[in-house]
């Protein structure tokens, strides 16, 4: 096998392939779930089904993938403390590959809000609306 910069490999060579996380957006959300997490990513699997999100110890739920752009939402991290603000690596595991440990730290930080918005309803009044 000839490398891309003309290294001659000898046939019995093997060689691995792993997944890397380049960037996280957003890079942090509410320590009880449900933020919509984007990763962009080399070698990650386009079939949703193969492709593992963690968070530290939290999974985050694949809502669709390509071998570059995983997207999944964000699960409560019951590891850790609600009252702290914690940040975590980013870890994806894709069919049998998996994110070296050595990527740069691709992180997301668990914050803890104090205030929760809320929603007032401002009149019942959709008749005629609704079809």
């Amino acid at each position: 096998m000839k490398l891309a910069d003309g290294t001659i490999l000898p046939s019995s060579s093997t060689f691995e392939i792993q997944t890397k996380v380049i960037s996280v957006n957003p890079v942090e959300g509410s320590i009880v779930g449900g933020v919509i997490l984007t990763i962009v990513c080399e070698n990650c699997s386009p079939r949703i089904e193969e492709n593992i999100v963690t968070i530290g110890t939290a999974k985050c739920n694949v809502i669709s993938a390509s071998a570059k752009l995983v997207t999944c939402i964000t699960e409560i991290d019951a590891d850790n403390k609600p009252d702290l603000d914690i940040s975590l690596p980013v870890k994806i595991s894709s069919g049998d590959y998996s994110s070296t440990p050595n990527d740069p730290e691709a992180t997301f930080t668990f914050r803890k809000y104090d205030e929760v918005a809320s929603i007032t309803s401002v009149g019942s009044n959709l008749k005629g609306l609704v079809r």
